[in-house]
């Protein structure tokens, strides 16, 4: 469900592979916990050259899209992964939505 697989290029997105996850859990009897929406890892190149506005314009369409399509079928959601830098030093980690909007993108 990491948005480099969700959503490769802006606007298009691919859920065949979450799908298949999600209906062999179901057949299973099994919860679903979404995971990740946001994070620093795993992201597609285009996400990084976005303005603060296109950015902040394609996490809220991204987090709205994949949740909308997953929409009682998960029971719970990472929606921020990681957001802390490692190492204890309480500094939010660098990252394309750190650095561009700022801690409001939590």
């Amino acid at each position: 469900m990491k948005w480099d697989t969700t959503e490769p290029s802006r606007g298009n997105f691919n859920f065949g592979p979450a799908d298949q996850i999600v209906n062999h859990a179901q057949a299973h009897g099994q919860r679903m916990r979404g995971h990740t929406l946001v994070w620093h890892n795993q992201l597609p190149s285009w996400v990084s050259s976005l303005s603060a506005s296109d950015l902040q314009t394609a996490m809220d369409n991204h987090i709205t899209q994949e949740m909308t399509h997953f929409k009682g079928k998960i029971y719970a959601w990472d929606v921020v992964n990681e957001a802390f830098a490692d190492g204890g030093s309480g500094q939010h980690r660098s990252s394309p939505f750190q650095d561009k909007l700022g801690n409001g993108f939590i």
